[in-house]
């Protein structure tokens, strides 16, 4: 149990990280048709990650490790830094499965929330399954705590002094038999944190996670939030996020100050096939000294970078092809989880 002096903490996602986990996409998933576009999305990511902290790649079976480990020395990515886990999965967006890791005394513990693809939209027994999967192959170094309730990476987004930022769509569609204020209480018991701003508008059309916060709004730092806004009155999601603007302008730091609110101004809409394809450069990834951003070949591509470069002066700014990651309606942060400082074990040789 934590300790009065220590209590428990939701670390930010900026803070110094062991590493981060991908679950690279396979035959036996909704990526079958796409796979040769989706993969070269996550060799992008992986020589990203790499370069900074270790990359753990979940894989399906001996057989697709091999496949992964070819195709990284091939492009020229080191194995030094990546470690190739064999953890069977139904889908990719390991932000969802992964654990969420808290510290409780300053050390790190692994949440394991049960998950159940978005409200039982999707298979899910072997993704509920991964983490531990992972405990049982070594991985981790720290405790993991089971937690009988639902509850998505990428619904939750925690600036790592005690806000979290969510969203009431999504989590009160997880749980229809509680109130917000059971929610909150819950949350605030096993995550630690103080206080919940909750996002009331705000969706993208083709998100099937019932409007995750990591789409739609992220903290780069305690005093700032990033969030996804639109100016042409024609886009369909133009009403949705002005709305969500202007609750976002009604939130407050503890100390009573405004937060500086910087917008990251839509793509123009993005199809496949007729679908509306949720495109956002919210969907950023926080890694060790630099951050990945979503790309969508699109003349706002240039704005977004210009505006993470200036909000993430210190770290190195990675753009990333993200139009394949949306065809299945997720992004860069979906596709990944990181994990703080202290959580992993040292890495065995892959070659």
């Amino acid at each position: 149990m934590p300790t009065t002096a220590n209590p428990i903490r939701f670390p930010a996602e900026w803070e110094t990280q062991s590493g981060v986990m991908l679950t690279w996409p396979h035959a036996q998933s909704d990526w079958r048709a796409k796979l040769g576009e989706i993969e070269s999305v996550y060799i992008a990511m992986c020589k990203a990650i790499s370069a900074h902290e270790t990359c753990i790649v979940l894989c399906l079976d001996e057989a697709h490790k091999n496949h992964i480990a070819e195709l990284l020395r091939a492009h020229g990515v080191s194995l030094d830094h990546c470690r190739l886990i064999i953890c069977p999965t139904n889908d990719t967006w390991c932000r969802d499965y992964g654990p969420i890791t808290t510290l409780v005394d300053n050390k790190p513990l692994l949440n394991n929330f049960i998950f159940d693809a978005w409200g039982g939209k999707y298979q899910s027994l072997l993704d509920n399954a991964v983490t531990d999967c992972l405990q049982q192959q070594g991985l981790f170094a720290t405790d993991i705590m089971p937690r009988e309730m639902v509850l998505e990476g990428g619904s939750i987004e925690p600036d790592g002094a005690g806000t979290l930022l969510t969203t009431s769509h999504c989590l009160l569609k997880r749980h229809p038999d509680k109130s917000k204020a059971e929610v909150e209480a819950h949350l605030q018991s096993m995550l630690g944190v103080k206080r919940m701003l909750w996002l009331d508008a705000g969706s993208l059309g083709g998100d099937d996670t019932d409007s995750h916060i990591d789409n739609l709004a992220r903290f780069a730092n305690a005093e700032t939030i990033l969030y996804a806004a639109c100016t042409d009155k024609a886009h369909p999601d133009y009403a949705a996020l002005q709305e969500m603007q202007s609750q976002l302008k009604t939130f407050t730091r503890t100390d009573g100050s405004d937060y500086q609110l910087l917008p990251l101004y839509l793509p123009d809409p993005v199809y496949d096939k007729g679908q509306a394809l949720p495109a956002s450069y919210v969907n950023f990834l926080v890694i060790n000294d630099a951050v990945l951003v979503p790309q969508f070949g699109q003349e706002s591509d240039a704005a977004a970078l210009v505006i993470f470069r200036q909000t993430f002066p210190t770290r190195e700014i990675i753009g990333i092809s993200s139009t394949a990651l949306i065809k299945q309606f997720g992004g860069i942060h979906c596709a990944t989880m990181h994990l703080p400082q202290g959580t992993l074990n040292q890495e065995p040789d892959n070659t």
